[in-house]
C-alpha cells in the first residue's frame, strides 16, 4: 500500500486520524530506506491536481516533522519548483 493510500482523503475519513497514524508510522520507522521513498512521494504529491491529497501531504509532513528531512534527503529543490 502507498503511503497516498493512507491519506485522509483517500480513506475516505473526515477528521485527521489516519494521517496522524501515517506520520507516526514514519516517524518510528524513519531510519528505514523506505521512508526515504515514502517522504520522497509525499513531496511529489504536493504538485498533485487534488487539493485533498495535497493538503493531507503538507499535514503529514508536519505532523512528522519531516520538513527537516526534506532538505537531508534533497527533495528541497523539488519544494522550490512548487513555488514558482
Amino acid at each position: 500500500m502507498s503511503v497516498i493510500d493512507e491519506l485522509t482523503s483517500a480513506t475516505g475519513s473526515r477528521d485527521d486520524v489516519p494521517n496522524q497514524r501515517l506520520a507516526r508510522k514514519l516517524a518510528d520507522a524513519s531510519a528505514s530506506r523506505s521512508v526515504k521513498n515514502d517522504i520522497q512521494l509525499l513531496v511529489t504529491n504536493l504538485g498533485n491536481p487534488s487539493k485533498a491529497i495535497r493538503s493531507d501531504c503538507i499535514k503529514v509532513l508536519h505532523f512528522s516533522n519531516f520538513f527537516s528531512f526534506v532538505a537531508i534527503y534533497g527533495l528541497s529543490d523539488h519544494l522550490l519548483d512548487l513555488s514558482v
